[in-house]
């Protein structure tokens, strides 16, 4: 409804790909001239994807996931050096697609399609350069019933069969 935040604007707390990848010549991987852009990776693919919230630093209970080494064990904090440079590394996480035989982001932010129109755009109903200024109907004065019926007696007077 209107006032609605828009759902396809992406969320800041993530990092998304700054630029679409191009081949040797500048043209965007996977475009064709026909059907457009085709490569998976776009604008709205996530570079730091949420980690599970059991893992998450931001949600995470130690009290409810077992610990893997004990108290002190300095593979705790090698581990934790190579996530952070995993992280740092920012590479876009793909699995491959078994009907489209290709490598696919496997985090994306969600598009959920153009804002519904509507009503049409307001355009000027006296365009018609046929009609002399003297012979236009204004529509608008008439109301929506009164101004179909006027049409349809317009349209019939001159022989439109469509109707």
């Amino acid at each position: 409804s209107q006032g609605d935040q828009d759902p396809n604007i992406p969320d800041p707390n993530y990092e998304y790909v700054k630029e679409v990848p191009v081949d040797d010549e500048g043209v965007e991987i996977g475009y064709d001239p026909v059907f457009g852009v085709s490569h998976p990776i776009d604008t709205r693919t996530i570079l730091n994807p949420p980690d599970s919230y059991v893992i998450d630093e931001s949600t995470r209970d130690d009290r409810l996931v077992p610990q893997d080494f004990p108290e002190g064990d300095p593979e705790i904090e090698m581990n934790a050096e190579i996530t952070k440079f995993r992280k740092s590394l920012k590479q876009v996480e793909t699995y491959t697609d078994p009907y489209l035989k290709m490598e696919v982001p496997r985090h994306m932010a969600k598009w959920h399609g153009y804002p519904e129109q509507l009503s049409f755009p307001k355009k000027d109903y006296f365009n018609n350069r046929f009609t002399k200024e003297e012979d236009r109907t204004d529509f608008d004065k008439l109301g929506p019933a009164k101004a179909r019926v006027v049409a349809v007696q317009m349209a019939r007077a001159k022989n439109n069969e469509w109707l």
